[in-house]
């Protein structure tokens, strides 16, 4: 999603090009991908994880990128059209770029990944498209298949699901989210509420996105936070997902729940 370009920032952006198979391991100036996948579980899925290695002074983006910025996407690579691939994210952070504000990262990161493809024992293959930026920005397309296992991927794909933000409850992390009656903003309650101190929050869902979150109020129960809704569709339809990331300075959580336009 690119809601606003800085006019250098995004000059590059015509030089797309085609995906290009690669193999397990795939690198250009500022970025190495690599795929390691354990061999599949007897329904036919496999843990894998994405290694996305930045190099000093680039960056890459989020599932909302923010002011600037091009979201990942990745998909069953090998002519799979039946497969399916679940990524999951660790934790961004907000930057400054021209002075708008986007969202990802500025250093190596790791996407957890359950991958199911129902080719029998072949390696997965995953396309994968990112948006690079150092002062220029790119979209990089490539198509990664699996590399087999070594002694060190289990270890890799492992610490991948380890850093993700822990899923939330009542009681801790995200407690609860839903879109305000008029559909304006996303309202976070949070708890404790010394987890809100000093925190940042982040959501995204297909068609929607959201601005920089404000604590509302707190409490000794916790503390809410709104993130204003900067687009969203334009009709009702079917409701979708959307997951939110609370990053605080100690632990990370992640909470999902379910959007769809108020009526009217």
């Amino acid at each position: 999603m690119l809601r606003s370009l800085p006019a250098l920032a995004f000059a590059a952006l015509a030089l797309a090009t085609a995906p290009a198979v690669a193999g397990a391991v795939f690198a250009t100036e500022g970025l190495s991908l690599r795929l390691v996948a354990a061999p599949p579980a007897a329904d036919g899925h496999r843990r894998a994880v994405l290694l996305v290695d930045l190099q000093p002074g680039w960056k890459t983006y989020w599932l909302d990128p923010g002011d600037a910025g091009i979201p990942p996407k990745l998909e069953p690579g090998g002519g799979d059209a039946a497969g399916t691939v679940a990524a999951r994210f660790p934790a961004p952070r907000r930057f400054d770029e021209g002075g708008l504000q986007s969202i990802g990262y500025l250093a190596p990161f790791a996407v957890a990944l359950d991958i199911a493809a129902p080719s029998g024992g072949e390696a997965p293959a995953l396309k994968v498209t990112l948006g690079l930026c150092r002062d220029i920005c790119v979209p990089v397309a490539a198509e990664l298949k699996a590399e087999p296992p070594d002694a060190a991927g289990p270890a890799r794909i492992d610490a991948a699901f380890a850093a993700l933000p822990r899923p939330s409850s009542p009681e801790r992390g995200i407690a609860a989210l839903r879109l305000l009656p008029d559909g304006s903003a996303l309202e976070v309650a949070v708890a404790p509420a010394d987890l809100a101190t000093g925190a940042d929050l982040f959501a995204a869902a297909k068609g929607w996105s959201f601005g920089p979150p404000r604590e509302a109020s707190r409490s000794d129960g916790g503390a809410r936070f709104i993130l204003p809704v900067l687009t969203k569709p334009r009709h009702a339809g079917t409701p979708v997902p959307v997951e939110a990331i609370l990053a605080a300075p100690r632990e990370n959580w992640r909470a999902e729940t379910v959007l769809a336009l108020p009526p009217g």
